[in-house]
């Protein structure tokens, strides 16, 4: 008699994945690509969409997010119908879009003769330009917490 020992299924491969900022597309990269009795399908959730379906699923896929995070579901059949798909998920974290800043004009009083800009909810990191009306240009920032005023 003979013992065959046969490994029918690979686990399932890395896909690096860093948080994303919602409507951007990244392509994501598995470590391996599939074998020769494997076919790969990829599918997304939440709102984000595949951009484009690579010839037997492929080992790149490019995806655009929606607003929320969603998972990258890896599902791989076999040639061997026998056996049982193996299921691959990856989440995928999607930061939402920071809330636009508003900006405030406060004029001089009477005895004044210069007014301000006042940005609330600005941007970290973000430096602001305020054009004049003569083409005059004025930076705010960077902003670093609080109120932005100038």
């Amino acid at each position: 008699s003979v013992t065959r020992i046969v490994d029918p299924t690979a686990g399932c491969p890395t896909v690096p994945r860093t948080p994303v900022c919602s409507g951007t597309t990244n392509t994501y990269t598995a470590n391996v690509g599939p074998a020769s009795a494997e076919t790969w399908l990829w599918s997304v959730n939440n709102g984000a969409t595949i951009n484009t379906v690579p010839a037997n699923g492929g080992q790149s896929i490019s995806v655009t997010a929606g607003t929320e995070s969603f998972t990258l579901t890896l599902t791989k059949t076999y040639a061997n119908t026998s056996l049982a798909p193996t299921v691959c998920t990856y989440p995928v974290t999607v930061n939402p879009l920071a809330a636009p800043p508003t900006v405030t004009y406060i004029p001089p009083t009477c005895t004044e003769s210069t007014f301000s800009v006042q940005v609330t909810n600005p941007e970290v990191g973000s430096t602001y330009k305020l054009t004049q009306l003569d083409g005059n240009i004025v930076e705010m920032g960077p902003y670093v917490s609080g109120t932005l005023t100038g």
